[in-house]
């Protein structure tokens, strides 16, 4: 990004991340630790956390704040956006593939949770793509494709 403005920065850092977060923004203003990296996890966490969102587990919060945060609170703007959701998911990275009740959260480096809570789905999606050796990929266009597979029950997605 800093390339396509005709600009540079020297503080890039490289190689692989092992054991620290690799939002470089995260990394050096919160010790890896910080609000504008997105979405960081295991895949066992995020998969559990989509459990806790579908079943409105109290341990997260009141029953009338799960509905608040999964409510359009942005109209359109850069499409409908909960608290802490894209809703809507099927207009942008979540696919045709949730129903309309979907609603889920996107990390930089390309992983994400989607929650179908009328389908009972929970769709975590584990990835790097700033990984030194990852090749340039639309992430939208691949989460969209994970979820039609996941959705669908193709055992291929699993691997």
């Amino acid at each position: 990004m800093v390339a396509e403005r005709g600009l540079t920065y020297a503080g890039f850092r490289t190689g692989d991340r092992q054991g620290e977060v690799n939002d470089g923004n995260a990394y050096r203003r919160g010790a890896g630790v910080s609000l504008n990296a997105g979405l960081f996890g295991t895949l066992r966490a995020l998969l559990e956390a989509g459990r806790a969102w579908i079943s409105k587990d109290p341990r997260l919060l009141r029953r009338e704040s799960f509905e608040d945060a999964v409510r359009a609170q942005t109209g359109e703007l850069d499409g409908p956006r909960g608290l802490g959701w894209q809703v809507a998911a099927a207009a942008n990275a979540g696919g045709s593939a949730l129903g309309e009740g979907s609603y889920g959260h996107t990390g930089f480096t390309g992983a994400s949770l989607f929650v179908d809570p009328g389908a009972g789905l929970v769709l975590a999606l584990v990835t790097n793509r700033l990984h030194p050796r990852a090749r340039p990929i639309d992430m939208n266009a691949y989460r969209r494709r994970f979820h039609e597979l996941a959705a669908r029950g193709d055992q291929e997605v699993a691997r």
